[in-house]
């Protein structure tokens, strides 16, 4: 611990110096992750020696009593958005696939309101577990506004994913017929972020009309106003009248503006849709440059049909169609930017009825040159396995996955495992080479996996493998009315 930490650590202690703190730096008291081992009253306390780490399950999911567990084994968190009915949040144990760690793990499920807990539940889940939880499976009919999801094992590496353990799952959001309309993974919580300040942030933009209500979500608040940007891992949301998140997205930290000046190039897919206009955004504050210089290119089947160059200040917030003539099929959007540090565009996938959600770019190793698209040869950034999850079959809605390829110097082509793994025990593995013709790889899972057409599942993952080299991509659930809901791959 260092001593910043150290020294919040003990003004929290007390009353008086904590008041004083609070108020000469304007900070305002977040949800401390302490508390979570707080909520139980019970005398009895799960040790790291518990037999349920090691014995075999009856089921995949074991629900237990609420009690104690030992702070010292070791643990990873997450948490997203939650909305009573409206919301579930689907959690993948890829210990066993991806860590070797064959043991069962202890889950730790707490739902909290306005910064408070008000439910908590335990359960012993088994290896390669993929379950989803939502108010009915919990018992729950109250209101809340977050969950937070824990897993415990002895085993666990101290720190993983850095936060003091950060648990990668997803948050899932649905409309008034329970059709999927945003979706977003979980962001992490650390011991030492006992206070908010208000600070800009980054990716907390944009023009609503009065159809729309914006908020950032923080365990411990909502804040309504875009003006006030705190500084700390939080959720931006977009919802309509209904009260439905037809947008969600995680914010990102600030770049620092002594980091070196570069330009970046970055891709993202757009389905061929009559109702899909998509929205661009580059955050000034993200990206930490006023005045910017940007490239925008769409991109069908390797060739550029459009693009423009020019200079802007501040946000850039753009509907595609404000930019160039509609296009009667798929594409891709490429865009040059200027960033200190690394940053990102990001894409709305809004649509004539509503805004859409929103995902960060990928970064793209092919460049514009000339009005053409060109190749650049890049060193590997080590290995993939990333994953998502799969929503139970429907006609007419689909999976994509969109994944950036990039030539890898010394090698030909790319060797890429996709490996199914469905709740009921059930795992296929598709092997494919990829080759460096294009900057783009597209599959549609339903086509690659004709078995969920017919298979009785809940819930599935889709994980893709390579040792050649780390591929960025994210998934698009489209539904039957041109809804889309959006994130990229996460590695856990």
């Amino acid at each position: 611990m260092n001593i910043k930490n150290i020294a919040k650590k003990f003004i929290k202690n007390i009353n008086i110096l904590e008041e004083i703190y609070i108020k000469i730096f304007k900070k305002t008291k977040n949800f401390n992750r302490e508390d979570l081992f707080e909520f139980s009253d019970s005398q009895i306390e799960i040790k790291k020696n518990d037999l349920n780490f090691f014995k075999k399950l009856n089921n995949q999911i074991n629900e237990i009593k609420n009690i104690k567990i030992d702070k010292n084994i070791n643990s990873v968190l997450g948490w997203v958005p939650f909305s009573k009915s409206k919301s579930s949040a689907v959690i993948y144990n890829f210990f066993s696939q991806n860590y070797s760690l064959r043991g069962n793990f202890l889950l730790r499920v707490s739902l909290v309101f306005n910064g408070n807990i008000i439910l908590q539940k335990l359960f012993w889940i088994k290896p390669n577990t993929i379950c989803n939880f939502i108010s009915e499976n919990l018992n729950f009919e109250g209101n809340c506004d977050s969950i937070i999801i824990e897993l415990f094992n002895p085993n666990l590496k101290k720190n993983h994913g850095n936060h003091d353990g950060h648990l990668r799952f997803w948050g899932k959001y649905f409309d008034e017929k329970k059709n999927i309309i945003s979706t977003t993974h979980s962001m992490p919580l650390s011991y030492g972020n006992n206070y908010l300040s208000e600070e800009n942030f980054s990716r907390s933009y944009f023009e609503l009309n009065e159809n729309y209500d914006f908020k950032n979500y923080f365990l411990k608040s909502k804040l309504n106003s875009q003006k006030k940007r705190i500084n700390l891992y939080g959720y931006a949301i977009i919802s309509n009248k209904i009260n439905n998140f037809v947008s969600t997205w995680h914010l990102a930290p600030i770049n620092d503006k002594k980091k070196e000046k570069k330009e970046i190039s970055q891709l993202a897919w757009c389905p061929q849709s009559k109702i899909l206009d998509p929205c661009i955004l580059i955050d000034n504050i993200e990206t930490g440059i006023e005045n910017q210089r940007i490239l925008i290119a769409l991109i069908v089947n390797n060739e550029i049909i459009y693009q423009k160059e020019f200079d802007h200040k501040g946000v850039y917030f753009q509907k595609i169609s404000r930019i160039f003539p509609k296009i009667e099929s798929d594409y891709l959007v490429y865009i040059k930017f200027l960033s200190h540090g690394h940053s990102y565009f990001n894409i709305a996938y809004s649509n004539l009825s509503n805004y859409g959600d929103l995902v960060h770019s990928h970064e793209t190793k092919w460049i514009v040159n000339d009005s053409k698209l060109v190749s650049q040869e890049t060193d590997s950034a080590g290995n993939t396995r990333k994953f998502f999850y799969l929503n139970k079959y429907k006609e007419n809605c689909f999976h994509y996955l969109s994944l950036n390829i990039d030539k890898i110097k010394n090698k030909n082509s790319i060797n890429l495992n996709i490996r199914l793994l469905v709740d009921n025990g059930v795992e296929q593995l598709i092997q494919k080479k990829i080759d460096f013709t294009k900057p783009h790889l597209l599959l549609i899972m339903e086509e690659e996996f004709n078995i969920l057409k017919s298979l009785d599942y809940k819930n599935a993952v889709i994980q893709i493998e390579s040792f050649d080299n780390n591929i960025n991509g994210s998934f698009l659930y489209c539904n039957q009315d041109g809804t889309i809901a959006v994130d990229h791959l996460t590695g856990g």
